[in-house]
């Protein structure tokens, strides 16, 4: 065989191997590329649950058919979060919410003429009773009409959601040690108000609670105004 014969042979090879390097490199390409794809598919696919969770959380109306779950939640998340412990309460452990939610009466709204004011069973229910003489600067009369709505509007018993710097408890047991217990909150027809019930059991002989007002401030967030039909063993 010629020199010149080999030369040929030899440059087929190359040829050859240089084609399948450049197949191989192709398909590892190609392969790379399937998989990222695969990659990006499953990832759009998880930020549209996510944000359809999103949209459901903010929008979405599991505890009242008057408000939003969003509205209620930042609410309870930012009392749970800003209010300081009981002095009571332990304080190297987080907040105890009881997973049931509290339930507002109709008799926390309506006026009962039949039944005589001065009772303290009527004083302690009713919000607008003579003692409470300053919610009525507050809460106009639309104002009174839109919580009783939204009290009509309740549709869940039971907390969903976990709250901020908090564990939600599910036990049973009415009165468990060191354990907060939440109504939903009540806002005011322009959103400017609200007001939560709320009860903290530390024992058995042990617990107070009341009925708290709060106020959205300039900076969007709320500060507390005062409390009506507190109680305390």
């Amino acid at each position: 065989m010629t020199n010149q014969l080999r030369t040929v042979v030899i440059l087929k090879h190359i040829s050859l191997s240089r084609l399948k390097v450049c197949y191989y490199l192709h398909e590892r390409k190609h392969s790379r590329m399937q998989v990222y794809s695969k990659i990006v598919f499953k990832l759009k696919i998880l930020l549209f649950i996510f944000s359809l969770f999103c949209i459901a959380v903010t929008y979405g109306q599991t505890y009242s058919s008057t408000i939003s779950d969003g509205q209620i939640l930042e609410f309870v998340n930012w009392q749970i979060r800003t209010e300081k412990k009981y002095p009571e309460e332990p304080k190297l452990k987080r907040k105890q919410i009881h997973a049931r939610i509290m339930p507002w009466d109709t008799s926390n709204f309506n006026n009962n003429t039949s039944i005589n004011h001065n009772i303290i069973e009527y004083n302690m229910v009713y919000l607008f009773n003579g003692r409470n003489n300053w919610l009525d600067s507050i809460f106009t009369k639309e104002d009174k009409e839109y919580l009783f709505k939204q009290f009509l509007g309740q549709r869940d018993s039971i907390w969903r959601q976990k709250f901020d710097r908090s564990k939600l408890s599910h036990v049973k047991k009415q009165h468990k040690p060191n354990r907060h217990s939440l109504s939903l909150p009540l806002f005011s027809a322009n959103n400017k108000y609200v007001i939560i019930w709320e009860t903290y059991h530390c024992g058995r002989l042990c617990g107070h609670g009341a009925v708290k007002v709060y106020r959205r401030n300039h900076s969007d967030t709320w500060e507390y105004v005062g409390s009506v039909n507190a109680w305390i063993s």
